[in-house]
């Protein structure tokens, strides 16, 4: 729909997005990643402005790494392990009956209606154990 935006405006409007997305929820009591998600849909596939791929081109894979490192490292710094032990009773039934139920009934749906490959439906499968069905 557009043409290629220079990467510094990308960027720019990227974090502008962003800052406006979280002051908003802030404001107006709401979680900011409702708001969040409702500006990233917005500004890429509902309108195509930004466009990842086409954007970032060769740093986009890169990019999507090193956030999913901060993500995963900011979480891990902030589990509170004594809250898990109160809990250790639901926990330890989802890591032992949900997890392994969610991983094979959502491996076995993405390869035969998803049409995935085993290994790609067994890792997606992984992936909906940590972040829900």
């Amino acid at each position: 729909m557009f043409e290629q935006i220079p990467l510094p405006l990308a960027l720019t409007g990227i974090v502008v997005l962003g800052v406006m997305a979280q002051w908003i929820a802030w404001r107006l009591h709401l979680p900011a990643i409702v708001l969040l998600l409702l500006a990233g849909f917005v500004a890429g596939a509902a309108t195509g402005l930004i466009d990842p791929v086409r954007d970032f081109g060769e740093i986009y894979r890169p990019l999507v790494s090193m956030a999913v490192a901060v993500i995963l490292f900011e979480g891990g710094m902030t589990l509170n392990f004594r809250e898990i032990r109160e809990t250790s009773t639901a926990v330890r039934r989802i890591l032992l009956f949900s997890g392994p139920i969610v991983w094979v009934l959502s491996a076995l749906a993405a390869h035969h209606i998803g049409g995935l490959s085993w290994p790609t439906a067994t890792i997606l499968g992984a992936v909906f154990i940590v972040t829900g069905p």
